[in-house]
């Protein structure tokens, strides 16, 4: 890990405890859970002034996220900010659909 990866990293989530303080949210994750999960992903949620986090074992939830929001007719009420993945910021390579013949 880069430390220029590793500070964005850290940045964001001083950012967020600063922001939160001792504030609760919904599954919201201790300090020590975001530290050692393996994907940590930063939202905005609509109405919401403050980002929260959500941490994933792997990519696959926030593949499976971003999906839903490219083809869903409702637009989400949570945006992704940003996803680290072992404390590295990721950013999305690519979008793959396929389509067959409908039945």
């Amino acid at each position: 890990m880069s430390n220029d990866g590793s500070r964005a990293f850290m940045d964001a989530i001083q950012e967020h405890e600063r922001n939160w303080g001792k504030e609760r949210y919904r599954g919201r994750p201790s300090l020590h859970q975001i530290l050692t999960a393996n994907v940590v992903a930063l939202w905005s949620i609509k109405g919401q002034a403050n980002e929260v986090i959500t941490i994933h074992d792997d990519l696959s939830a926030i593949e499976r996220h971003m999906l839903l929001q490219l083809v869903s007719k409702q637009g989400s009420k949570r945006k992704l900010v940003s996803v680290f993945k072992g404390q590295v910021r990721m950013k999305i390579k690519s979008v793959t659909i396929e389509f067959v013949p409908a039945e």
